[in-house]
């Protein structure tokens, strides 16, 4: 019955954005996409603000989920975990959350199960960060190196017209 999610934390630091949630319904995705990160932001948003775990046990009734209740409720989601992944630096990359149709609690055992598969997503998402950049790289290399080829081109041209011209 459980159901997890990434959110990953925006360049300026200040939302959540969707990553991954294969388990959760597309509406449900889409609704929190965007939500801010912030002391009453649900459990990825608080967690995130806080830079700690956030254990819902009833969404229904927490304080933290009283602007989003009626996102998670129509879909079956009563509880919700949530830990804030962190960079080798311990900037906040996103969030890992943990959805369950019952009000419940994690175990000792479960939330050891939660630090390990944390530390896996942030070995994931500095991964995809890397490919990120190295793309953007990429294509900043080959702008750059167009821009080189046609500036080349353009002084060629200009020394053959002075070179015609001033042999004409």
């Amino acid at each position: 019955e459980l159901r997890c999610s990434v959110l990953l934390s925006d360049e300026d630091g200040r939302y959540l954005r969707h990553g991954a949630a294969p388990s959760l319904p597309a509406s449900f995705c889409e609704a929190v996409d965007g939500i801010a990160i912030g002391p009453k932001a649900c459990s990825c948003g608080t967690a995130a603000y806080r830079e700690a775990p956030v254990i819902v046990e009833d969404i229904e009734t927490d304080p933290l989920w009283e602007h989003g209740k009626h996102l998670a409720l129509p879909h079956g989601i009563r509880s919700c975990w949530s830990t804030p992944v962190f960079s080798p630096s311990r900037e906040v990359m996103g969030t890992l959350a943990f959805y369950y149709p019952t009000r419940r609690r994690p175990t000792r055992r479960e939330q050891r199960i939660v630090e390990m598969v944390t530390h896996t997503a942030a070995i994931a998402i500095l991964k995809h960060r890397s490919d990120e950049q190295l793309t953007r790289s990429r294509q900043i290399l080959r702008q750059l190196s167009s821009n080189l080829l046609e500036a080349q081109e353009a002084e060629r041209r200009h020394l053959a017209r002075e070179l015609h011209d001033e042999l004409g």
